[in-house]
């Protein structure tokens, strides 16, 4: 985990244990979602800046992993199917071209848009030589 993410982690639980506190019910379940949706979002732009080796891609699927941890705490469901969803892109940018395909065939991905699953591709470094490996995309 890298040291942005321990940052983020430890401020967001903070955050979410004094909202969990101060509200309850309805309210708590609005205002965790809300919380979440902005979370994710802001996770996924940033991983939108950058290209991604295989030890950068590791490094960000080791922090997605985390916020994905952090986020289901709050039991939102629609939050933590985003953060699963998250998890499954960013494992595009890990695996080897040759089983890209597969990977892309992914259970785990078929809720996804086919859109957000090119932009996570074209992230690769190797973006250009994985590209011919893609049948289904």
């Amino acid at each position: 985990m890298s040291n942005a993410c321990s940052l983020v982690v430890k401020y967001i639980t903070a955050e979410a244990t004094v909202i969990a506190e101060s509200v309850d019910g309805g309210n708590l379940r609005a205002i965790m979602g809300e919380l979440g949706e902005r979370f994710y979002r802001a996770i996924l732009a940033h991983i939108y800046q950058f290209s991604y080796n295989s030890q950068g891609a590791m490094l960000l699927l080791c922090d997605i992993n985390e916020y994905r941890k952090c986020a289901m705490n709050w039991k939102v469901a629609e939050v933590s199917k985003k953060f699963e969803s998250l998890h499954a892109l960013a494992n595009l940018l890990v695996v080897v071209p040759e089983n890209l395909n597969e990977a892309c065939s992914s259970q785990l991905l078929a809720d996804i848009d086919r859109s957000m699953v090119n932009n996570f591709i074209q992230l690769r470094v190797d973006y250009r030589s994985a590209r011919l490996h893609l049948n289904v995309i």
